[in-house]
């Protein structure tokens, strides 16, 4: 009875092996992906950038907490900037910084997450598998259509 314990507990010790090395290949996958898409994209491309977070405090950025951002996409679309980022194991974040301000909030969260926790955040309706939220329904209606759904 004992060697099979043993060869039992051997197992479970190359499987859990095994499952980090593919969860830390899954990671690295995921930055090469991305830093080729920046460099295809002519954009700049981080590892990790504690600074971003600093820019936005709305939407998933209000209950994140002290994380740091992660492969971190910079750049230009028809002059205004665009970040596109990882926030740990919580978000993938596409953010664009326009050079006329706005008080709008427009967020996208896919359907099974949890809604915004903002008072002044309300829900417009789904635009394919994700779920439209804003702070002003009218403006969100004319910027989202269609053509958000990939």
């Amino acid at each position: 009875m004992v060697p099979l314990w043993f060869t039992l507990s051997a197992l479970c010790f190359v499987g859990a092996v095994v499952l980090l090395y593919v969860d830390i290949d899954r990671r690295r996958g995921r930055s090469r992906r991305r830093k080729s898409w920046a460099r295809s994209h002519g954009f700049d491309y981080e590892r990790e950038s504690t600074e971003i977070l600093k820019r936005w405090t709305r939407g998933v950025m209000s209950t994140v907490g002290d994380v740091a951002a992660h492969n971190v996409v910079l750049g230009q679309i028809r002059g205004e900037a665009v970040y596109i980022f990882d926030l740990e194991e919580v978000a993938t974040v596409i953010a664009l910084h326009r050079k006329v301000g706005t008080n709008v909030v427009v967020d996208l969260r896919l359907k099974g997450l949890k809604e915004p926790r903002e008072s002044d955040i309300w829900l417009l309706g789904a635009i394919g598998p994700r779920m439209v939220y804003s702070t002003n329904l009218d403006a969100a209606r004319r910027a989202c259509d269609r053509r958000m759904v990939t």
